[in-house]
């Protein structure tokens, strides 16, 4: 029988980005960060094992012992609670860069989405979210909280190196961190063009031709 979820002490918060709802539930109980975490690494390993055709609630609750109940007061759908997994692999296999220096953190950016997308499974999942049903409006909220925070991580990226004199001090900071991932999505999804070595170096040369001081 699915475990109760336990309340969460007051003023807590996940650990982790969750990207669905957080408020209080039925009765104004707070959600328990602790079964948010155990829900999201169920789902991650489901993912893993199962591949995003075959992820159902049903098999993440088996595996993490909560009720379905417990999943769709955080998700409204399969597709939200997919797209919060791939949030949680994307903070943990692509962090924020170190702020080394503009070119450093370019590749370090550039690298890792194409490893994400190419390596893991969350390549397949964000494929599949593509041509999922966007006109879900809680679905698509949570998208775009997840583009929200990815484009800020590029924009802190591109402040810092505003601030120190690398980048130009005009730089129009998202759309310049739009323009960083936007080649490697339109390749991985549209065009099927390598993501190989040759793209990221031109890539990342191209782009800090564009970005840099003038």
């Amino acid at each position: 029988m699915p475990s109760p979820e336990p309340t969460a002490a007051p003023g807590s918060a996940p650990s982790a980005p969750t990207l669905g709802r957080q408020s209080a539930g039925a009765g104004g109980r707070p959600m328990s960060p602790e079964t948010t975490e155990s829900i999201l690494r169920a789902a991650i390993e489901v993912l893993a094992e199962a591949g995003v055709e075959q992820f159902t609630i049903r098999a993440v609750v088996a595996r993490c012992g909560v009720s379905s109940a417990t999943v769709y007061r955080r998700w409204p759908s399969k597709e939200a609670l997919i797209l919060a997994t791939i949030a949680v692999q994307m903070d943990r296999l692509a962090p924020a860069p170190q702020h080394v220096s503009l070119r450093a953190d370019a590749e370090h950016l550039t690298r890792n989405l194409v490893h994400v997308l190419q390596d893991t499974p969350v390549g397949p999942a964000f494929r599949y979210l593509v041509n999922a049903d966007r006109n879900d409006p809680e679905v698509s909220e949570v998208a775009t909280e997840w583009l929200i925070r990815r484009r800020a991580v590029v924009e802190q990226a591109l402040a810092t190196a505003v601030a120190r004199g690398e980048a130009r001090h005009d730089l129009p900071l998202a759309h310049a961190a739009e323009l960083l991932g936007s080649p490697i999505y339109y390749r991985y999804l549209v065009s099927h063009r390598p993501l190989d070595e040759e793209f990221i170096d031109l890539h990342v040369r191209e782009y800090l031709q564009w970005v840099g001081r003038r």
